[in-house]
């Protein structure tokens, strides 16, 4: 018991000293950087190397270092040496590429070493994820004549998600090339009306039949797209317009919830769950888009928003499919046949990216 107490006595004053050191190097380093911007104001230039070097390696944090690697550059420029202050600001710069260098603030000689030595994202990566509303447009009404008279229809707009990957290019200094291939879930709902006894020599007293449901999607997209970014004044901010086109691939999609309420009794006379429909929907289809948002540039990332309007163009109808299930499904037990239509979506993301620079 004595030993294992000594032991631990020893390992925690081994632990204390150790701290100590640490606590006191990083107290020498920073009256290291008091002392080199002392000795910079009276004019001893040469000596402030030998104090900054040792520091940079291990005693500075992050923003100690900073104002070390600027005080460098000054020195280096002061005394001759370009090269050596063309080396220190590429080390400021990858330290931290957001470090802003102003002619209002800061040294012309500096400045001018700077514009020589700037930092320009050549990519960005990152993610987006956001919410979708979706509502079909009609291109041609289909009714099921032999089956029910006095059809009608409409559609209601519905929620769903989208989230993937974020990338762009810079063609020029505002303009870029963004790509933002996505996984999305979309969907809408529908109700109907339609009479029951149209069959031929039926003699029955008519009966009203409301239809409801919803059909959803799940599907791949990959949208390509030019987007201007307008600064707001000399801050972070930045406003953007987009507009672009791509490719929508159906990966699968089914009406949900389908029910038939007789008006006249109002009782639930069908209900299915779930009617694959992805035999019957376009597989592949083409989109355009329209968008604007605001994005601002924090702790080296770029945080945005973004709004917008985007339509397929290719009637999602697909036949003969159609004709092999769906009179067999919706319109047997539900009166429905599919309309002719495109996708409307409006949809509200946000983002995050991170630059990836190229030093010049």
């Amino acid at each position: 018991m004595r030993k294992q107490l000594f032991l631990f006595f020893i390992l925690t004053a081994a632990c204390a000293a150790f701290c100590m050191q640490e606590v006191k190097a990083q107290s020498g380093c920073d009256k290291a950087l008091i002392a080199a911007e002392n000795l910079y104001q009276s004019g001893q230039l040469y000596d402030i190397p030998e104090r900054l070097l040792p520091c940079l390696e291990s005693g500075f944090n992050y923003q100690e270092k900073q104002s070390a690697y600027r005080l460098l550059v000054l020195t280096y420029l002061n005394i001759n040496r370009e090269e050596q202050a063309k080396s220190t600001l590429h080390k400021l710069l990858r330290l931290n590429p957001d470090y802003l260098i102003t002619k209002e603030k800061d040294p012309v000689e500096l400045y001018n070493l700077y514009r020589q030595f700037r930092v320009d994202p050549v990519f960005y990566i990152g993610m987006k994820g956001g919410a979708v509303v979706t509502s079909p447009v009609t291109l041609r009404q289909r009714s099921s004549s032999s089956l029910g008279t006095g059809a009608g229809k409409s559609y209601q707009p519905f929620y769903g998600f989208s989230l993937g990957g974020d990338f762009a290019f810079p063609l020029l200094k505002n303009l870029l090339l963004e790509f933002s291939p996505a996984y999305g879930r979309s969907s809408y709902r529908f109700q109907s009306f339609y009479l029951t006894n149209a069959f031929p020599g039926e003699t029955a007293q008519p009966q009203v039949q409301e239809v409801t449901g919803r059909e959803t999607y799940h599907s791949v997209m990959l949208p390509l797209s030019l987007n201007l970014r307008i600064p707001a004044g000399r801050g972070r901010l930045a406003y953007t317009l987009g507009a672009g086109a791509g490719t929508s691939i159906l990966l699968a999609s089914a009406f949900n919830d389908v029910n038939r309420i007789n008006r006249q009794i109002f009782t639930e006379e069908i209900n299915v769950s779930r009617i694959k429909t992805t035999p019957n929907r376009r597989g592949v289809n083409i989109a355009a888009h329209l968008e604007a948002g605001l994005e601002y540039k924090y702790q080296g990332y770029f945080w945005g928003v973004r709004a917008g309007l985007c339509s397929t163009f290719l009637n999602y109808t697909s036949y003969p499919g159609q004709q092999e299930m769906f009179l067999n499904t919706m319109s047997t037990n539900f009166g429905w046949l599919d309309d002719d239509f495109v996708l409307a979506n409006g949809y509200f993301s946000v983002f995050v990216r991170k630059p990836l620079y190229k030093f010049l």
